[in-house]
């Protein structure tokens, strides 16, 4: 599977394509064949045209009052690509055809005032007005097309006869269509020429669109635009907008958390269940995704390390449909990630929870030489789990926790090397069987004195 935007739309992406407000069908399809850009440089150049987009359509801005005007040139556009590839090969176009690309024309030409004016890099769009005044020979403004009679002067003559006749004119209609078809050849002739402007000018549109939509949703959803960075990923105030949309719904807010990590050395975030940490680990993928596709993100301030593959496992693995336990397609997932590794690929490589369905003490063992295998790797890798490892060379952050009754979300800088015991805490907060809970605090006490028993000097 390539990195094609259509093939990434997992962690929350869709949200982001389902919440932008493209004009065109036709540019929501080029933005799904968009590959991921990995070059820090072009990543660049694409956040400097969306600053400039979002500075435009600002209150301030100098397309303030003209959005809905320039959505509805937009709003047009199909895809004709197709159509504008075949031309001047054996195919003469029909009228619908023509009509499209005519209606391409009268759009871009709508639009290039404005978008030439921003005098941005692979952003102008070709003089089309000969392409216009071709497909309208009457100049009469008007966004359809047929065989105009100013076309040929024997068209006014033969259609006036036709119009005439008290019965149906079969000679004339004969005549009148094979000089029809011999203008629309003569049409393509005339229209080779620019069919290199055209199919340009059909893509930019579709950009100027997806910019446009982006834009728009930086402002409505309050997003930043990120800088890349090449050594380590710092982001502040991270928010999970479909998620704070749910909360918000619910009279609840959406903790916003600070995380960074580096290069060479794997982040372990630690805490118990419910802490939070398979949503960060997934709100982490969905912004590289977004960031690396040239979307706003939803931080307070972000920077990050391009990379060529963004490697999430969490639990949902693809071989449990062939028949393979969880544990097996886990290991497998995970063994794919530092393949990629070792091939010396710079991948995001994030892991909620891995070894979880094994024996606590294998599978801190697991985790444990996990982190060892992804230290000194030109990736960056950010482990979730609930084990207590000791000893292990990584950055280390939890979850803040359970505090004055109730889940803090935050992460917090961490040297401690056991993980926070808070699940009878929890269960007691969710109105969990207190008989139930009690036992458990029971069976607990008793594990803590059997180990002070046996971790007793002799």
């Amino acid at each position: 599977m390539d990195n094609r935007f259509s093939n990434i739309m997992d962690m929350g992406v869709r949200w982001f394509f389902e919440n932008l407000e493209l004009s065109s069908s036709f540019s929501g399809q080029v933005l799904r064949e968009q590959t991921m850009v990995v070059d820090a440089h072009e990543i660049k150049g694409q956040y400097q045209r969306l600053e400039v987009f979002c500075q435009i359509t600002a209150p301030d801005g100098a397309w303030q009052g003209k959005v809905s005007r320039l959505q509805s040139y937009l709003g047009q556009l199909r895809d004709i690509r197709q159509s504008l590839s075949s031309l001047g090969q054996s195919h003469t176009p029909d009228d619908i055809e023509l009509f499209e690309i005519k209606s391409l024309a009268i759009i871009n030409e709508g639009m290039r005032p404005w978008v030439n004016d921003l005098r941005l890099e692979n952003l102008l769009l070709p003089d089309l007005s000969a392409v216009h005044n071709l497909l309208d020979p009457e100049n009469s403004g008007i966004n359809s097309f047929y065989v105009y009679d100013a076309y040929d002067e024997r068209l006014p003559r033969l259609r006036q006869l036709i119009r005439s006749a008290g019965e149906y004119a079969e000679e004339l209609q004969y005549q009148t269509a094979v000089i029809e078809d011999s203008v629309r050849k003569t049409l393509v002739e005339r229209l080779l020429p620019y069919k290199t402007q055209l199919q340009e000018a059909l893509l930019i549109l579709a950009h100027v669109d997806i910019l446009l939509a982006k834009a728009l949703q930086v402002h409505r959803l309050s997003l930043i635009l990120p800088v890349a960075d090449e050594h380590t990923t710092t982001l502040e105030g991270l928010f999970n907008p479909e998620v704070k949309e749910v909360l918000e719904k619910e009279g609840k807010l959406f903790e916003p958390v600070d995380v960074s990590f580096t290069l060479y050395q794997p982040l372990l975030i630690t805490g118990a269940n419910m802490g939070g940490k398979s949503l960060t680990l997934k709100t982490i993928a969905m912004v590289q995704l977004l960031f690396q596709f040239g979307f706003g993100i939803p931080a307070t301030r972000a920077s990050l390390v391009p990379v060529e593959k963004v490697f999430y496992s969490g639990g949902d693995h693809q071989d449990m449909l062939k028949g393979v336990s969880s544990f097996a397609a886990e290991m497998k997932n995970i063994d794919r990630a530092l393949t990629y590794m070792q091939e010396g690929k710079k991948i995001l490589c994030l892991i909620d929870e891995p070894a979880s369905t094994t024996n606590p003490t294998e599978g801190a063992a697991l985790v444990k030489g996990l982190l060892q295998m992804l230290l000194h790797k030109n990736s960056q890798s950010v482990i979730t789990t609930h084990y207590n490892l000791r000893d292990v060379n990584c950055q280390r952050m939890r979850v803040k926790g359970f505090q004055d009754g109730k889940m803090h979300y935050q992460l917090m800088a961490d040297n401690q090397e056991e993980t926070p015991k808070e699940a009878l805490r929890i269960a007691t907060s969710l109105g969990i069987n207190p008989q139930w809970i009690e036992m458990a605090a029971r069976e607990l006490e008793n594990t803590n004195i059997q180990n002070n028993l046996i971790n007793e000097p002799k």
